[in-house]
């Protein structure tokens, strides 16, 4: 039996590896390894658990770091469990600096590579995410594309070898659990109906960071016409907390919710409003309407079917009539493009022989 490892680090990367994992030990031995940005055991070890993922065989307790610090640390500890277990392959997730790390070790090593969720472009460098898809996508030897948008962009960069469109993790993973997760009762908790909140997410730094736009963005929520149910990201609280910005009744701020409380409270929202990457797909996926704090997004299709709305302008800026926009939004057609593709199942299953 082939050997694989696999390499983890954050909560989007959690969502996908659950099904992954699952049809990987058909045909490989999994090796994972925990880079371990969600460093607080609790944090890591509900996801493991709600997800049904068995618990890594490394966690390396990466984090505290800055960009290029993580990235190297990274690197020199995963290129020792890699010299050590001497894999046939190892496999990474999206576009955090573990996937881009385990991406360099095995480039360097001459161990083939397989990214998943390959070749998404937002076409905004500023963004560190963007730069280790790129990165990632140009070392990799097998390239998993979950969207004809992935496929599309190859012809910009000039790789077309060992390419394949699949069905997106996320999508089996939602498929999975949204069942379970409707099973919960919490909108009573907070004073909710089903349909009338929009939930919020909220933690890019160019968002937070910032006070004078933090403070127009919860101007805006502080406005809107439905209460916002708000899962306050650590870093996003310490930037209210400092900035001395208020949030007002129309505001419930919870603290962050786990993967089946996240699913239950976007199912009986209105819309999701984010600047997160991944939770635009799942917005997407359960069909809500989604309005996305940036003005790129790597999700192009989702934007182009109306069902996702860019709320900042070119200059990172809210528009001016954003609460109009998300008051007065209309309906998009919903297609069900992340559920297209090759199944995981056939392809790993040609790969991992």
């Amino acid at each position: 039996m082939k050997k694989l490892i696999t390499i983890i680090w954050a909560r989007p990367q959690f969502i996908k590896h659950a099904p992954v994992d699952k049809i990987v030990k058909k045909y490989a031995q999994n090796i994972v390894i925990h880079t371990w940005q969600h460093f607080d055991g609790n944090m890591s070890e509900i996801f493991f658990k709600q997800l049904e993922i068995e618990k890594p065989d490394y966690n390396l307790s990466i984090h505290w770091w800055n960009h290029g610090g993580m990235t190297g640390k990274m690197m020199i500890e995963i290129e020792k469990i890699v010299l050590d277990q001497k894999p046939d392959f190892i496999l990474v997730y999206g576009d955090t600096n573990s996937t881009l790390a385990g991406a360099l070790v095995g480039a360097k090593l001459h161990i083939p590579i397989i990214h998943i969720e390959s070749w998404l472009r937002s076409w905004d460098k500023k963004m560190p995410e963007e730069i280790n898809r790129i990165l990632t996508d140009h070392v990799s030897t097998y390239l998993l594309a979950p969207t004809k948008q992935a496929i599309e962009n190859l012809k910009n960069e000039w790789i077309t070898k060992w390419v394949f469109r699949v069905q997106d993790p996320m999508y089996l993973t939602v498929g999975h659990f949204v069942e379970k997760a409707r099973k919960l009762d919490l909108l009573r908790k907070y004073w909710l109906e089903r349909g009338w909140y929009y939930f919020l997410t909220l933690h890019r730094p160019s968002n937070v960071d910032d006070k004078e736009q933090l403070k127009s963005i919860i101007n805006l929520l502080n406005s809107l016409d439905k209460k916002v149910l708000f899962p306050v990201h650590p870093r996003t609280q310490s930037r209210l907390e400092s900035f001395d910005i208020k949030l007002w009744e129309n505001i419930v701020a919870i603290q962050p919710t786990w993967y089946l409380e996240t699913l239950y409270f976007m199912d009986n929202s209105d819309a999701v409003i984010t600047d997160s990457g991944w939770l635009q797909k799942e917005a997407y996926i359960l069909w809500k309407n989604i309005f996305t704090v940036r003005n790129t997004t790597e999700w192009i299709e989702t934007v182009e079917t109306w069902k996702n709305k860019l709320i900042l302008d070119e200059n990172g800026k809210l528009l001016h009539n954003t609460k109009e926009v998300i008051e007065n939004y209309r309906w998009g057609e919903y297609k069900n493009f992340y559920a297209e593709g090759e199944k995981l199942e056939d392809l790993f299953g040609k790969i991992l022989v």
